[in-house]
C-alpha cells in the first residue's frame, strides 16, 4: 500500500493544482472579512444612522459582489481538489498495476487477490474523502486563519488574543476524533477484506460447489457475511 510519504510526494508533484488551491482559499478569506465588514456598514447606516436605501445601495451592491465572489472561488476550489484527487487515484492505481505487471513482491497481506481488490477500489476511493475535506479544511486553516486573526488584531486586540487562545483547540479535537474513530475504521477493512477473500475463494470453487451441489449453502454464507457487513458499515 502506499505510504504517507509517496502520498506527500504525489502532492508535490502538482503544486499548480495546490497553489491555485490556496489563492482560491486566500481569496475566499479576504472576501469573506469584505462581505462582514459591508454587512456591519449596512446595518449600522440603515438602523442606527438612518441612512436612506439610496445611499446604502452601492454598499448592497458591493455585499452581493463578495458574496458571489466568495460562490465562485468556493466552486472553482472544489473543482480543483476534485480533479487533483481524481488524477492522484488514477497515479496511485496506475502505480498498482505496474506492480502486479512486472510481478513486484507485495506483502502478505496484500498478495490475497481480495486484499488487492479493496485496495484498487476501496481504499485508493478513500483518498476522495481526504481531498475532499481534508484538503480543504487544511487549506483553510493554512490562509484563512491568519486572514481572520489579522483582521481581528487590526478591529479588536481582545478578540485576535480570545482567537489565538482558542485556535489550538480545534487540531486537538482533530486528534482525538481521529484516535477514536481508527479502531473503528481498521476492524471495518477487516471485515471487508473478509467478505472479499470469501468471495474469491467462491468464485474459484464455484465448480466445485456445483458438482457437490453446494453453491445454494455456499451463496446463503455469503449473503449472510454480506448482511452483516452492511449492518455495520
Amino acid at each position: 500500500m502506499m505510504r504517507g510519504k509517496d502520498l506527500a510526494t504525489l502532492l508535490a508533484s502538482r503544486q499548480t493544482e495546490l497553489i491555485k488551491l490556496a489563492v482560491c482559499k486566500l481569496l475566499t478569506g479576504l472576501s469573506v472579512i469584505g462581505a462582514a465588514w459591508e454587512t456591519a456598514r449596512i446595518v449600522h447606516g440603515l438602523f442606527l444612522a438612518h441612512m436612506s436605501i439610496e445611499k446604502a445601495a452601492p454598499h448592497l451592491a458591493v455585499l452581493l459582489f463578495l458574496i458571489l465572489l466568495r460562490c465562485l472561488l468556493d466552486f472553482f476550489a472544489n473543482r480543483t481538489a476534485a480533479l487533483l484527487s481524481l488524477n492522484i487515484q488514477d497515479t496511485i492505481r496506475q502505480h498498482l498495476h505496474d506492480a502486479l505487471l512486472h510481478h513486484t513482491p507485495l506483502s502478505p497481506e496484500l498478495a490475497r487477490s481480495g486484499n488487492i481488490l479493496n485496495l484498487h477500489l476501496e481504499a485508493v476511493h478513500a483518498l476522495d474523502d481526504f481531498f475532499s475535506v481534508c484538503l480543504l479544511q487544511g487549506s483553510e486553516l493554512v490562509t484563512m486563519l491568519p486572514v481572520f486573526f489579522i483582521a481581528a488584531l487590526c478591529t479588536d486586540s481582545w478578540s485576535a488574543l480570545l482567537l489565538g487562545l482558542t485556535c489550538p483547540v480545534a487540531p486537538l479535537l482533530l486528534y482525538l476524533i481521529g484516535r477514536v474513530t481508527q479502531a473503528a475504521n481498521q476492524a471495518q477493512w477487516e471485515r471487508l477484506q473478509t467478505l472479499s477473500d470469501q468471495f474469491m475463494e467462491l468464485l474459484r470453487g464455484l465448480p466445485t460447489l456445483k458438482i457437490f451441489r453446494q453453491s445454494e449453502a455456499a451463496r446463503q454464507e455469503l449473503k449472510t457475511i454480506s448482511d452483516a457487513f452492511s449492518n455495520t458499515s
